[in-house]
């Protein structure tokens, strides 16, 4: 049924990870293979990957438990993450629903928790008589989970005990809501827990988030109460018969994963082994993540073409940026800039200056606010897509090449422009409506202060085809028709460059990435991110050049007039 029904949704083919991915986690295979890591590019159907192994495993279930966790830094992929559950789970009667910090704890409690009773006379004597030492000898100060189990206890019929089962049997969240459902939501465990799903690992695992990953392992490790015991248990205990050991599959997905054993010795992974997929081909390791860290490693899609267009000093960077939308990507001048296409050599790459931007591989500061990734929606049918007109061929001499890339009409172009702070977006987004003034409707705003779903609605649906982010949007932000992708600022770290530029080229598409570089940064830029080793690109990454000023275009006397704008715009505010 779920195959038939993905066909339906226009999902075919298996990508390349799912390929490698799926055999592993499926029921026959699940217990004779260890733990899973997977690394692959950005949009290459990794969510698909897990969440049809785990509906698989968990549709046979009669009797609604947590047995499926899948944990993610942002409330947006959380969002995205539950559509592709619930879009494997059609008609199957798997429960499932999210844990986010944006709405009111209790509010949740009564959606994953059921408040019921069962006839438990000794149960019912022992917590009434608890209460009553409660009432003589006073209790916590702050209430506690056994404190709720009372007050609910004297509410039952005499020789009832309150009895909590959950509500969902797959429960996507975000690990700061996990840890205080975990701590204060009465009932809520980890005891029939099957499947443990850490999705943007990286970022999880390099962020403590109130100490998630040990409060989350020691529950899995604790031992189960015996009035929580089902009825085998309970036989199995009274015969002194062992145990049998719990088996939680967790499986930990990255577009960059770490190869740190500090990092992932936390989760206590069983076996381990790491899929890697480098283009279309996927490759297993068993031992890798054993041996000494030698730095973390990044495969762009295949389908992705990379620019890099110099900028001088930066002063002039908005009309450069003008410039390459009008000439090379929107189109909306009457005349065209001359431009060289080349592959920068290295003798150009050494004579700009040494002094470099941060080479630390640090995320940006926006980064921690940052939407994380789910390729369920990826994962359609590419034939049906739209793409963008395909790179130009890539050689060492100089042209002229007008027709780098085909004029698009905005709406046929989804343009992601990255900025390094939510001040620069907002002061960027200001410029290019001032000096252009036919793309000011074209142009939405997405920083940490602005209407973030608002604003994605109306650039998924084309309404504003050009969207100015800080790196806030550069992980999780999941839609596959997004065209060109815009360095306006150069990323602080290789892998916030992964991040940014996997936002297009997504599920076997086309797409485009350009990164516009001062004379300062280029060292860095060229040595690490171009032709850097920890990088896996198929192609080369192009030098652009854009001239900027044309006769009789005005363009420098507009600049100077936007900037005296803006002046007096942040001067009014």
């Amino acid at each position: 049924m779920t195959v038939s029904h993905l066909e339906k949704k226009g999902y075919r083919d298996a990508f390349a990870v799912q390929s490698a991915v799926i055999p592993l986690l499926l029921p026959k295979f699940r217990n004779t293979v260890g733990d899973i890591c997977v690394s692959a590019a950005t949009g290459s159907g990794k969510t698909l990957a897990y969440v049809l192994p785990m509906v698989e495993s968990l549709k046979h279930s009669w009797i609604t438990k947590l047995r499926g966790l899948i944990v993610v830094p942002t409330r947006e992929l959380v969002s995205q993450a539950r559509k592709a559950v619930e879009l494997c789970t059609t008609k199957m009667g798997l429960k499932v629903d999210t844990a986010v910090g944006t709405r009111p704890l209790s509010y949740e409690q009564d959606l994953l928790i059921r408040k019921g009773r069962r006839f438990d006379p000794q149960g019912y004597d022992r917590l009434q008589q608890q209460a009553k030492r409660n009432i003589l000898f006073g209790g916590d100060e702050e209430p506690g989970e056994d404190d709720v189990m009372l007050q609910d206890a004297v509410r039952m019929l005499p020789g009832h005990v309150p009895e909590y089962t959950s509500k969902v049997d797959i429960l996507v969240c975000t690990p700061g809501r996990l840890v205080e459902h975990l701590q204060s939501t009465t009932g809520f465990n980890l005891d029939n827990l099957e499947w443990l799903v850490i999705d943007e690992a990286d970022r999880l695992l390099d962020q403590s988030f109130q100490q998630w990953v040990d409060t989350v392992m020691s529950h899995l490790q604790r031992e189960v109460p015996y009035d929580q015991m089902s009825a085998k248990d309970k036989v199995l205990s009274r015969l002194w018969h062992p145990k049998e050991p719990r088996c939680v599959k967790k499986v930990v997905l990255s577009a960059t994963m770490t190869r740190d054993i500090s990092k992932l010795t936390a989760l206590k992974l069983r076996r381990p082994r790491l899929v890697v997929v480098e283009g279309t081909e996927p490759r297993e390791e068993t031992a890798t993540l054993g041996a000494p860290d030698d730095g973390d490693s990044f495969t762009l899609p295949s389908t992705l073409h990379e620019y890099a267009v110099p900028v001088g000093d930066g002063a002039d960077k908005p009309l450069y940026l003008l410039q390459l939308l009008q000439t090379k990507i929107l189109g909306g001048t009457s005349g065209r800039a001359q431009e060289e296409v080349n592959i920068a050599s290295d003798a150009e790459s050494s004579v700009v200056s040494s002094s470099s931007s941060d080479t630390s591989d640090s995320d940006s500061s926006d980064d921690s606010s940052a939407s994380s990734d789910s390729e369920a929606s990826s994962s359609s049918n590419s034939v049906t897509s739209s793409k963008p007109s395909p790179c130009p061929q890539r050689d060492n001499h100089t042209r002229s090449s007008p027709d780098i890339a085909t004029q698009l009409t905005p709406t046929s172009s989804r343009v992601l422009i990255f900025t390094s702070t939510n001040e620069s977006a907002t002061r960027l987004s200001h410029l290019l409506r001032t000096l252009h003034p036919a793309y000011a409707p074209l142009i939405g705003t997405l920083t940490k202060s602005s209407s973030s779903s608002a604003t994605l609605r109306r650039f998924r649906t084309g309404r504003v085809p050009l969207l100015v982010a800080s790196d806030r949007a550069s992980r999780g932000l999941d839609i596959p028709a997004i065209t060109h992708v815009i360095n306006y600022d150069v990323p602080r770290s290789v892998r916030a460059y992964v991040h940014r530029v996997g936002r297009t080229a997504r599920a076997g598409r086309e797409g485009q990435a350009w990164t516009l570089f001062e004379e300062r940064e280029g060292r860095w830029f060229w040595g690490d991110v171009a032709r850097g080793q920890a990088v896996g690109r198929a192609g080369t990454v192009s030098r652009v050049r854009v001239v900027v000023e044309e006769a009789g275009t005005g363009v420098r006397a507009r600049y100077e007039e936007a900037l005296r704008a803006l002046g007096e715009a942040v001067r009014a505010k």
